[in-house]
């Protein structure tokens, strides 16, 4: 157990340096905060009366992109260093709900998924209209109202996890009555699609060095499957169980509740 202070904690995300961890602490406040596992100490990122949910880190760990809700009721993204030095900008403006999953490295785009009234949750690319956080004091501005489909049906399609040479792409999906793994190319996701897990799965995760994918299993088991991914060449094991864990389950059923160092 890490001594974090008793509070009510959702989408854990570790630092490309995985020495600090990104939470969301669902109580009075509902923002985001910072843990630092050597100094064991909370930091406080977001502030302000609106949901602020589903951190992310940037490549470099400079910044941190998240929902929140706006004054309309919708969730939008919005970035802010993790320093805690400028303000909040916002990347997108849109009428769906907005979950970010991944930052690409050159902060030209975040992916994730969105909610619509038509499909549902779909995977999609949120492109920004320019890089954020390029300057000391970040500022806030609009965002692009337009998003890109990756993944788009009556489905729901929904933890998209990009593999880290940023090729494939995982995610979650429930067509086949079933919630289970698939995983498609990126960023030519109609050329190639194929289903890792086998008795249903949730929430996937790549090892940082793309060895391995977890994923959490209908039987609440942690899984692994071990992958090799070799220019348009596809193959992967059988998944194997790492342990048995208690719910790993976000409250609301949307986030990761874990991560892999």
């Amino acid at each position: 157990p890490l001594r974090t202070p008793p509070r009510r904690y959702v989408d854990l995300r570790l630092s490309p340096d995985a020495r600090h961890v990104a939470l969301g602490i669902r109580d009075q406040e509902q923002d985001i905060w910072i843990w630092d596992l050597e100094r064991q100490a909370l930091t406080r990122l977001t502030t302000g009366p609106a949901l602020d949910q589903l951190p992310v880190w940037t490549a470099d760990g400079r910044h941190i992109v998240f929902g929140s809700v706006t004054e309309a009721g919708q969730t939008n993204l919005f970035a802010r260093a993790t320093s805690g030095t400028g303000t909040v900008e916002r990347l997108t403006t849109g009428p769906n709900f907005q979950a970010p999953y991944f930052v690409l490295p050159d902060r030209t785009a975040v992916v994730g998924y969105d909610v619509a009234p038509m499909t549902g949750a779909d995977i999609v690319r949120f492109p920004l209209t320019s890089p954020f956080g390029r300057s000391s004091g970040v500022t806030s501005r609009s965002g692009t109202r337009t998003v890109e489909p990756l993944v788009r049906s009556p489905s729901v399609e929904i933890n998209p996890a990009m593999s880290p040479d940023m090729r494939y792409l995982a995610y979650e999906s429930d067509e086949s009555g079933v919630s289970e793994i698939y995983l498609r190319p990126f960023p030519m996701v109609s050329t190639g699609r194929w289903q890792l897990s086998t008795r249903g799965g949730t929430t996937p995760v790549w090892s940082r060095d793309g060895r391995e994918l977890f994923y959490v299993d209908a039987t609440n088991t942690l899984m692994a499957v071990s992958m090799q991914l070799s220019g348009t060449r596809v193959a992967w094991g059988e998944p194997v169980a790492v342990f048995k864990a208690p719910p790993l389950v976000s409250i609301g059923g949307g986030g990761r509740v874990y991560d892999v160092s």
